[in-house]
């Protein structure tokens, strides 16, 4: 998980949160475990998890600064150093994305 925003402590948090709203749970079964719950939210995306942040008043300081966190990327960060590079070389750069 390195370079995530959300730690083994916060995301444990969050899991405890979801797991007692029942935000896992499906009709007709058994509501999953907290632990279940937590290895589920690893393999989640830090915008997931602030996703979840967003919606529940009891871990709503958890929430991402997303101007920071937009920017944290591994591309964004390249793209932070290049564009400078490319602009004072004279060169026209259009950037093609998709958010999802």
């Amino acid at each position: 998980r390195g370079g995530r925003f959300y730690d083994e402590v916060a995301t444990r948090r969050i899991a405890r949160c979801l797991t007692f709203e029942g935000a896992f749970a499906d009709a007709g079964r058994l509501p999953p475990s907290e632990d279940e719950v937590m290895a589920e939210l690893r393999a989640s995306s830090d915008l997931q998890l602030h996703y979840y942040c967003s919606r529940y008043a009891a871990i709503a300081d958890l929430q991402l600064d997303l101007d920071v966190a937009a920017f944290a990327s591994g591309k964004a960060t390249a793209l932070k150093k290049l564009l400078p590079e490319l602009r004072d070389g004279g060169h026209k750069v259009v950037i093609f994305s998709q958010w999802t």
